[in-house]
């Protein structure tokens, strides 16, 4: 084993030993200092993510800075300090909007209520740590995806021309052999 990792292997590595690993640094989320930052962030990323859903012509903000300081609170039990605890916080959010169709989740999320439920915040925990298989085939479904509808839009008459002439030769092929 070499002496020095770059910080990916370093991660892995540890992972593979049975550490969880736990980021420090959150550069995107420098500014959210505060549970109303935080807040705003939530309906903030809701809007972002899903701009054709009604957005609420009201928020309970009294209401929702409770589950909000609750959530902070629950990370920092884990040994963060408040800084860290409220970006670690804004960066479970960010995933929970980005990988959203791939929690399975009945209906959208539409409010600040979702992170009290544990297993879909689990979840997103695994899936913000790439702690889980899946996550590496969610990210592949997302690039496959577009690839392939990319791909369909600039080639796609041409290749299905080319795949008949193939599955044609194939056939013929497997014809000859039998």
């Amino acid at each position: 084993m070499d002496l020095y990792f770059d910080e990916q292997e370093a991660i892995k590595e540890l992972r593979n030993l049975g550490y969880r690993v736990v980021k420090e640094s959150y550069p995107a989320f420098e500014g959210l200092r505060t549970i109303k930052d935080l807040l705003e962030y939530f309906y903030a990323r809701r809007k972002f993510y899903n701009s054709e859903r009604k957005f609420p012509a009201s928020i309970d903000y009294q209401g929702n800075t409770k589950i909000i300081s609750s959530f902070v609170l629950n990370r920092q039990k884990l040994g963060l300090n408040r800084k860290n605890a409220v970006r670690e916080c804004a960066e479970l959010i960010e995933n929970m909007f980005k990988y959203e169709k791939h929690l399975y989740l009945k209906e959208p999320i539409i409010s600040v209520n979702i992170l009290t439920v544990r297993p879909i915040m689990d979840r997103v925990c695994s899936i913000a740590n790439e702690e889980n298989r899946e996550v590496e085939a969610i990210k592949n479904d997302i690039y496959l995806s577009k690839f392939y509808e990319d791909y369909e839009n600039k080639f796609g008459e041409r290749d299905d021309e080319i795949v008949r002439e193939k599955r044609k030769e194939i056939l013929e092929a497997l014809d000859v052999e039998e």
